[in-house]
């Protein structure tokens, strides 16, 4: 029986792993183990540490560290241990949460344990020893008895209810004799509490896409900011650089005394009115609040046409965007996320296509972020190896009457945090359009088994609660050429990134293969899968609504064969209609004239050039699904096209033989409407 177990956890390229755990000796690791080291391979932790640090193990090498004071809120910074808050009873307890820890980084037989994750285990232990406090109990007390444990996971709510049951499934999938002391109970009502954990996850991985029209009204603010951004970029930037000079100047002449520059200096380069109107205070802490409004708008930007998730995004290098030239002389833009791993003596980076807007508030952020580099003495670096040392988004804590950063090094480190909730009362009012009842419905189309109008979040009158993840959820269904954006904004507004995504995330793809798909864990975390999978659903949505869901009569051939069905009473429900369309026993793409539901290529030898499917409306194919509506808003366009034309060409003769083909198959349409009703 093997007694020596490695710590399971995720590890950095270049960090050297926790000492290996040797069960022959006791049944808790002895307080001298080595619970973590330093990328040098010093000592960084001893299990009987307060504080265990585990900074080389952060995936980005952040300060990271699991403090074991368990009365004192996690999250904030602690100095030295009072030595009258250690009594023996929380040391004891402080033991008994250690051990547990101890198993979930050596015990865990599944996938290597992250530190984030570590952190959400470590922190449900602390509030398990907080609450053996408030009982005067000790740690084991609490887990071997049913009622307790049960009172214990009452006073949670739902999202620590979830972390807890993690927890408990992993002590039950132990030895409790060799391998934690104490037989864990099962709690009462322990099916309740499975219940609340299961509805939570579920919820919590439903990220709601942004309705229709909210998307559009929330690009076009954003685009509006940056304009805006952009017209006051040069009195700002000249302001910025005053205001750094004069800040330097004044303390090099007094450093003591504090430096009241900001009403006196803002008001010489014209943007009084501006801060004034937006809010902001008119001193040196209102030119920082400006500077994290416009990082936020470029970030939301970046995601809204990339699709990348926070963390991505917030770790992007300076010199992140590459411009492609098309064989056609088109550009396309690229951008270059942080390094995800060393290959010989190249860096290997994810990447992600955007489009002009997205480029744009790129070159926005750095030429903001170049300011703060230029005052450091620090120049971004396009080289890889250097590229990750000067980031995109640079942390504000750099400017100098924050008097926070060391200023004499070139790297640097992005924001903490460039969350929404963080930017100006102005900017959040300006990106947050109210919520209305046709929002909802719309979310009810997508979902309908969720109770949106239930949920605090979604109430009419109410601002929409904006979040990165959902403008990824938003681009990865509404990016597809299925027909569900009916809205016309909105399909201005995505259509150049729509070509984008199809061009370069497409199964064959030479970008998703060189880049992505080669990678795993870079595949599963990239917009390209998501982009991929959610193309099913969104075919599906637009089938539900304009098909099955459509009060319209329908024509052609599927068209026609639907109709049957619906009088039958044989249409598929929705959750199998969606199951189809995943499984890819459905398909729908919409066109001009409706929808074709073809799996294949289409075979007709008279498509050709035809871009409004004609000819199989001429032949009757069997695949088509036509509908008036679309016919009487295509006819006038055609008619518009004929008109233009010289009667004597080619184009004329096609463009004429395809106008007489829809007005044929409209007045058949209307005369088939007119014998259904005379019946």
């Amino acid at each position: 029986m093997n007694s020596l177990f490695a710590a399971h956890i995720e590890l950095p390229d270049t960090a050297i792993p926790p000492d290996p755990w040797d069960r022959s000796e006791n049944i808790r690791l002895p307080l001298e183990h080595v619970i973590s080291r330093h990328k040098d391979g010093s000592e960084a932790s001893r299990l009987d540490d307060f504080y265990w640090i585990w900074t080389a193990y952060h995936p980005r090498g952040k300060h990271f560290i699991l403090h074991f004071l368990y009365w004192k809120k996690h999250g904030v910074r602690i100095s030295g241990v009072p030595e009258a808050s250690m009594t023996p009873d929380r040391i004891r307890r402080i033991r008994d949460i250690q051990h547990l820890t101890s198993l979930m980084i050596y015990r865990r037989d599944v996938r290597p344990l992250g530190c984030l994750t570590l952190r959400t285990y470590f922190v449900a232990f602390g509030r398990l020893a907080k609450f053996a406090e408030r009982q005067s109990l000790e740690v084991p007390a609490i887990l071997e008895c049913p009622k307790k444990l049960s009172a214990f996971m009452s006073s949670m709510n739902d999202r620590e209810c979830a972390d807890f049951v993690h927890c408990l499934n992993f002590l039950y999938s132990l030895d409790w004799q060799a391998d934690i002391g104490y037989e864990i109970a099962k709690p009462l009502r322990y099916g309740e509490f499975l219940k609340r954990a299961s509805e939570y996850q579920k919820r919590s991985k439903q990220t709601a896409p942004l309705p229709t029209r909210i998307y559009s009204k929330t690009i076009t603010a954003l685009s509006s900011e940056l304009e805006e951004m952009e017209s006051i970029a040069d009195r700002f930037e000249l302001l910025l650089k005053a205001a750094i000079h004069e800040f330097v100047r004044c303390k090099t002449i007094a450093p003591e005394r504090d430096v009241l520059i900001g009403p006196e200096l803002i008001p010489q380069f014209g943007l009084l009115d501006y801060m004034t109107r937006r809010g902001y205070a008119i001193r040196l802490s209102g030119l920082l609040a400006i500077l994290k409004d416009i990082q936020i708008t470029c970030k939301l930007m970046i995601h809204t046409f990339s699709g990348m998730r926070t963390e991505e995004c917030l770790h992007l290098p300076f010199h992140c965007l590459e411009v492609e030239q098309g064989r056609q002389g088109q550009k396309h833009y690229v951008i270059q996320g942080g390094t995800t791993k060393l290959e010989g003596s190249r860096r290997r980076r994810t990447r992600w296509v955007t489009n002009q807007e997205g480029a744009r508030a790129i070159r926005i952020a750095q030429r903001f972020s170049g300011i703060i580099y230029e005052v450091r003495g620090a120049v971004p670096r396009k080289e890889q190896s250097a590229m990750d040392d000067t980031p995109l988004f640079v942390s504000l804590a750099q400017a100098p009457w924050e008097g926070t950063e060391n200023h004499s090094s070139t790297a640097s480190s992005p924001p903490k945090s460039l969350a929404f909730s963080t930017a100006s009362d102005y900017l959040r009012a300006r990106l947050r359009p109210r919520i209305e009842s046709d929002d909802l419905d719309e979310l009810e189309e997508i979902d309908p088994h969720r109770a949106w109008r239930s949920e605090s979040e979604f109430q009419v009158g109410q601002p929409w609660p904006l979040a990165p993840h959902q403008l990824r959820r938003s681009l990865a269904l509404y990016a597809q050429r299925s027909g569900l954006v009916t809205l016309s904004s909105l399909r201005r507004q995505l259509q150049h990134i729509t070509k984008e995504m199809s061009m370069y995330y497409s199964a064959g793809s030479l970008f998703a293969r060189n880049f992505i798909e080669d990678e795993p864990g870079d595949f599963n975390k990239h917009i390209c899968k998501e982009w991929r999978t959610t193309m099913a659903e969104s075919a599906g949505l637009a089938y539900l609504r304009d098909v099955l869901f459509s009060d319209e009569p329908l024509y052609g051939g599927a068209g026609n064969f639907i109709e049957q069905a619906k009088k039958r009473g044989a249409v598929m429900s929705r959750d199998e209609t969606m199951k189809r369309f995943k499984q890819g026993l459905l398909v729908y793409k919409a066109n001009p004239l409706g929808g074709c539901t073809n799996p294949g290529v289409c075979d007709s030898d008279r498509k050709g050039l035809s871009f409004l499917d004609v000819p199989c409306l001429a032949e009757q194919c069997k695949h088509l699904i036509a509908k008036e509506s679309n016919l009487m808003r295509v006819i006038p366009y055609q008619k518009q096209l004929v008109e233009t034309l010289d009667p004597s060409s080619v184009s004329y003769s096609m463009e004429k033989r395809e106008l007489d083909a829809l007005i044929a198959a409209h007045d058949a349409i209307q005369k088939q409407s007119k014998e259904k009703c005379n019946v």
